[in-house]
């Protein structure tokens, strides 16, 4: 199959494009569970399961079915909004919008292939958080692969109970560092994303 023209690689992220920053958190295999978004600055936390839908407002968090969801991102499709995230995951877990030039951007490819680093200054490790440090961020360390079992346990206190009441300062502690572990996530990507447009790339933007 011929492969169209298009003016500059589609994982490149201009200086003038409206974007905005998402990240799933889930199972494998599975429909995610819980987004971040942050755009315009503002940042909110979803979750698509419906068992959390009665707790959703106790825990912090939106509920909004997985339908309204994907018109919410076609929404901001039409207005010419590209998502950002920080590896294909996010693009392939949400295939009823399209291919990915139409409607996503990958930050790790756009700062690892297209961005020209200072002298000295090309980072050596690239996965996000050290990118986030390496480009002036500073993190909190809230363990990695730990996002799935923290869902995994507010998930079932949920189904047993079905109140956030009834959550023990165990489950509390796990869901509140599954958010922060998600918000710090987002906010990583946004600010390593924008240092990136910030700096000079490989092939400029038409």
């Amino acid at each position: 199959m011929i492969q169209p023209n298009l003016p500059y690689p589609t994982s490149v992220i201009c200086s003038d494009d409206q974007v905005y920053c998402l990240d799933y958190e889930g199972f494998i295999g599975r429909r995610p569970s819980l987004a971040g978004v942050l755009l315009h600055g503002q940042f909110r936390q979803y979750t698509f399961e419906a068992v959390l839908e009665p707790l959703a407002n106790d825990l912090n968090v939106e509920y909004v079915s997985w339908p309204d969801w994907v018109a919410y991102l076609m929404q901001l499709r039409a207005k010419g909004y590209l998502a950002v995230g920080y590896s294909l995951h996010e693009a392939e877990a949400s295939p009823e919008l399209g291919p990915n030039e139409d409607w996503y951007r990958n930050a790790h490819r756009f700062l690892k292939r297209h961005v020209i680093w200072p002298e000295g200054l090309r980072p050596r490790k690239w996965d996000l958080q050290s990118l986030a440090t390496h480009c002036g961020m500073t993190t909190v360390n809230y363990g990695t692969k730990q996002a799935t079992q923290r869902l995994r346990y507010a998930l079932q206190f949920a189904a047993k109970y079905g109140t956030a009441k009834k959550f023990t300062p165990t489950a509390k502690a796990k869901w509140t560092k599954l958010l922060n572990y998600n918000r710090q996530d987002v906010l990583m990507l946004e600010h390593v994303t924008e240092y990136g447009r910030r700096l000079p790339l490989r092939q400029a933007c038409q």
